[in-house]
């Protein structure tokens, strides 16, 4: 199993975790220190430069504080986008 940290703990401000790309496979990710309403929400690339969110039978793919793990099915380049947090957030894959 290869696991990778895309955003260190430490961030507070609302940013976008470094990318990560699914091929084949699948990969696990999961989101530690959200809080209340705080939320982490799937991005996929859809060009060379801009991203989109990504929604599965409508409802938006988004990491909480209650939900703070899902799987990524390929293929593509994906982000995370997380909102501002009173605490230090880290985001990680597993594949």
């Amino acid at each position: 199993m290869t696991k990778r940290e895309i955003l260190a703990a430490g961030a507070t401000a609302a940013t976008s975790s470094d990318t990560f790309t699914v091929d084949q496979e699948t990969v696990g990710v999961i989101v530690v220190g959200l809080t209340g309403s705080e939320t982490c929400t799937l991005q996929i690339q859809y060009d060379d430069t801009n991203f989109v969110d990504v929604y599965i039978d409508g409802t938006l793919s988004q990491l909480t504080a209650t939900n703070n793990i899902f799987t990524v099915y390929g293929p593509g380049l994906y982000r995370l986008n997380k909102s501002a947090s009173t605490a230090n957030v880290s985001i990680h894959t597993a594949s």
